[in-house]
């Protein structure tokens, strides 16, 4: 199983072509996050009529990927894995951390991403970026 990160879904929604060059190269099936779902939300406005075109997008996406979950495991993880880059000077963000505990929990080891340099530094996951 292959990780989309949730700049692989907006890029998607754009058509931006690499991105789909990618997903063939890698070959799924594709896994996402419900913390990826929630950070798609977030950039949502409510105020602007594309902004519902998004949302059924990504909720038709999601439905057809599997969707990982924030369990306690996972958790215990992505704290670990922002701890463990912290002490080394290397931090990265919340969310991030939260993707990666969660894929990594799940035995997913493969990530496509837009942001490289968010993941790259997370041992245990392999990126795959465009």
């Amino acid at each position: 199983m292959i990780g989309l990160d949730t700049s692989v879904i907006i890029d998607l929604f754009k058509g931006k072509k690499e991105v789909k060059g990618a997903l063939l190269m890698a070959k799924g099936p594709y896994a996402s996050t419900q913390v990826n779902y929630a950070e798609l939300m977030f950039g949502l406005d409510p105020r602007r009529v594309k902004s519902s075109v998004e949302e059924g997008y990504y909720d038709e996406l999601f439905s057809s990927i599997s969707m990982l979950s924030l369990t306690e495991a996972a958790s215990k993880r992505a704290a670990r894995i922002c701890w463990e880059l912290k002490a080394a000077g290397r931090e990265v963000e919340p969310f991030d951390c939260m993707v990666a505990g969660i894929l990594i929990e799940n035995g997913v080891s493969t990530i496509i991403t837009g942001n490289r340099r968010h993941f790259e530094r997370i041992s245990g996951l392999k990126v795959i970026s465009y």
